[in-house]
């Protein structure tokens, strides 16, 4: 179980931005739209503890996130939230499989090779395995971020705008898994997205103006 309550974040030169309340149970899906400058990155980072909300209450099973300080809510997040951040990030030391298997390793999972190299089979990416992250294109960047925030199997899945560097056919590959991944794992999963295309995949649907 995931709920918000009367969420609100207050910029020092804004007025309070204020949220609705979200209730999601185990394998609920969530869509959160709206143009831009409405919020909607405002509150994925809320909702998975990168930003601390001026009031209301955020929780995750039994564990509420003003609870948890530094460390311990990175901690948590890394344990039990797949995070997909519109802005790709990677360890560029490392090739595009090795970013995936350093992820199990800092979720507390065995580092599953075999695992990844599926993954990254389904959304075409399997010819990036041995490349630096770096040297891939945009496209193929935010589909290894994608697969980096799903592969240790979270039980909770929070995407930023996972479609907005990609064709129909790739847009349509990532939403597919993911919706796919958090029915096989009894997921949550809520995408937050400007995207037209992927409205037709959610019937829970959140509109920010």
């Amino acid at each position: 179980m995931f709920q918000t309550k009367d969420l609100r974040k207050k910029y020092s030169t804004q007025k309070d931005i204020i949220f609705p309340d979200i209730s999601l149970a185990t394998a609920d899906q969530l869509l959160i739209h709206g143009p831009s400058g409405c919020g909607k990155t405002t509150l994925l980072h809320l909702l998975c503890g990168i930003l601390t909300p001026t009031s209301g209450s955020i929780r995750f099973g039994n564990q509420e996130y003003s609870d948890l300080k530094g460390s311990n809510m990175d901690a948590f997040r890394g344990q039990n939230i797949g995070v997909c951040l519109q802005k790709p990030v990677f360890i560029k030391s490392l090739n595009s499989i090795e970013n995936l298997m350093f992820s199990l390793h800092l979720a507390g999972k065995k580092p599953d090779k075999k695992h990844c190299e599926n993954q990254m089979k389904a959304l075409g990416i399997e010819h990036t395995m041995h490349q630096r992250t770096w040297s891939l294109s945009p496209g193929e960047q935010q589909r290894l971020m994608f697969l980096k925030a799903l592969i240790h199997r979270p039980k909770f899945i929070i995407a930023d705008e996972p479609s907005s560097s990609l064709d129909d056919i790739n847009a349509q590959a990532v939403i597919d898994l993911l919706i796919t991944q958090c029915k096989s794992s009894e997921a949550m999963l809520i995408v937050v997205s400007h995207d037209s295309r992927i409205k037709s995949a959610f019937t829970n649907q959140i509109l920010l103006s």
